[in-house]
């Protein structure tokens, strides 16, 4: 057996926007049941008009935080919603539901702990280079439960951390090293 999620109207005259499909209903079900589909931006914001908290991710994030990298366009969702969630998008979920409020657009911390899953490195290099809210981050990798990928990348410099508990992947030096190779050139006009 398999646990399944669907999404329901919360009001019985509800209007649904397009984003939503729904699923084949089957007999003797009075309730109308619904997938999500995001494959835009566009589309992200009206699951978010619906209640539907989502996140979106663009590589733009990435170069504000002063990292040169290309990322895919992401989504991520609360865990819950993993089952519901039909897109051509990488699809991402956390634990949490701290960082969803109001808008599709996430907070640095979070797109740095979005980062420690893809490139930790980067997540690193982006901590570095920026102002961040340490409190926030610190307690957003033990939501995500991802201290063993930020204790490889030495975040322990500016978070408390297990440090202890678990082996770096890099060589401190090493580490520094590979992320100065990698700096943005500003130019100014």
């Amino acid at each position: 057996m398999e646990l399944t999620s669907e999404l329901q109207k919360s009001q019985r005259h509800e209007n649904v926007p397009d984003v939503f499909t729904e699923i084949t209903p089957s007999p003797n079900r009075p309730k109308k049941k619904f997938n999500l589909k995001v494959n835009s931006k566009k589309e992200a914001k009206k699951a978010l008009k619906a209640g539907v908290p989502i996140l979106w991710i663009e590589d733009s994030y990435t170069k504000i935080l002063r990292y040169p990298m290309k990322i895919p366009e992401a989504i991520i969702v609360p865990r819950e919603y993993r089952d519901v969630v039909r897109t051509d998008l990488n699809l991402n979920t956390f634990e949490s539901e701290t960082p969803f409020n109001d808008t599709i657009i996430p907070r640095w911390e979070d797109v740095v702990v979005f980062m420690l899953t893809l490139d930790s490195l980067a997540a690193r290099a982006m901590t570095d280079r920026n102002e961040l809210d340490h409190d926030y981050l610190q307690k957003r990798i033990y939501q995500e439960n991802l201290e063993e990928e930020a204790v490889d990348v030495h975040l322990q410099d500016y978070l408390s951390l297990p440090y202890e508990e678990f082996d770096a992947q890099f060589d401190k030096e090493r580490l520094l090293k590979i992320i100065n190779r990698n700096k943005v050139e500003e130019v100014l006009p």
